[in-house]
């Protein structure tokens, strides 16, 4: 049953996300609408536990990405902050 909703809650938000035409003279950043991407997912996702102090998400060596996901530092994920870090090895 999760599943189902949590299917059902990706497939909304994908469906809300329009593609930005010529047309509209409004040409969407990649980077930000990764960003939300990745926001909404998490968000949706039902965690079995979160750390106690933050939700950490890591880019890896991507200034664009990072400068995407300031603005959701202002935001939190089950009562947890989100916290940007910048990573600069896999391993």
């Amino acid at each position: 049953m999760r599943f189902k909703v949590i299917l059902a809650a990706l497939m909304l938000a994908c469906g809300a996300v329009q593609p930005a035409t010529a047309d509209d003279g409004i040409v969407a950043d990649k980077y930000n609408v990764e960003a939300a991407f990745l926001y909404n997912f998490a968000l949706f996702t039902e965690w079995i536990s979160l750390p106690a102090d933050e939700f950490r998400i890591c880019v890896l060596g991507s200034n664009a990405m990072l400068a995407a996901l300031e603005p959701f530092k202002k935001k939190q994920l089950k009562e947890h902050p989100i916290s940007v870090t910048n990573i600069s090895s896999a391993g």
